[in-house]
């Protein structure tokens, strides 16, 4: 059996002191999830938050990795889940805890998700799609472009526009960014 995990939060008004969130119930969490929740990202499309994290399910006995995806207007109430990538071919790894680490961006009509592996070895998967709740469920083959070695990459935007990557592939020398550059996809 999975036990429920909780995503909880907590605020600041400057960005150097921080406090637990509280509910109405007292507690710090936003919501409680089946299965792990952990390594959110936080995007705005259109008018709502999406908060993508790595969850599992357990589905007739077996653990089932995924990428979900809830929805909120003011970050505190939030819809239900819903899975936005499965993928189980030994592609895109071979065990459970090979789905993490997910970030997602818009560019140019396109929802990208990157989707780490395995840490150590910088293996990170991109997956693309017009649709930010599909990035492939079953089979992502038609939604992967690729892979990238990074992990647990973040994209970067500084004021002048210049796009930056980060990667925690090293755990003991600490996060890495350098600059990223988009290619255009002659290919259609």
């Amino acid at each position: 059996k999975i036990m429920e995990c909780q995503m909880c939060m907590m605020t600041s008004n400057d960005g150097r002191h921080w406090s637990r969130f509280k509910n109405s119930e007292g507690n710090s969490r936003i919501f409680i999830s089946p299965g792990e929740v952990r390594d959110p990202c936080l995007i705005k499309i259109d008018e709502l938050w999406h908060l993508y994290y790595t969850g599992h399910e357990l589905i007739n006995k077996e653990i089932l990795p995924g990428v979900f995806v809830r929805t909120s207007s003011d970050l505190i109430n939030w819809t239900k889940y819903t899975l936005v990538h499965r993928d189980r071919s030994p592609r895109f790894g071979k065990n459970y805890w090979d789905t993490e680490c997910p970030h997602v961006v818009e560019r140019s009509g396109y929802y990208y998700l990157f989707r780490t592996e395995n840490y150590p070895t910088a293996k990170t998967h991109v997956f693309r799609s017009k649709n930010p709740y599909d990035f492939g469920i079953g089979s992502a083959e038609d939604k992967y472009i690729g892979m990238i070695n990074t992990a647990a990459p973040e994209i970067i935007v500084d004021q002048d526009g210049q796009e930056y990557i980060t990667s925690n592939h090293d755990l003991d020398g600490g996060t890495r960014m350098c600059r990223l550059k988009w290619v255009e996809d002659r290919q259609g």
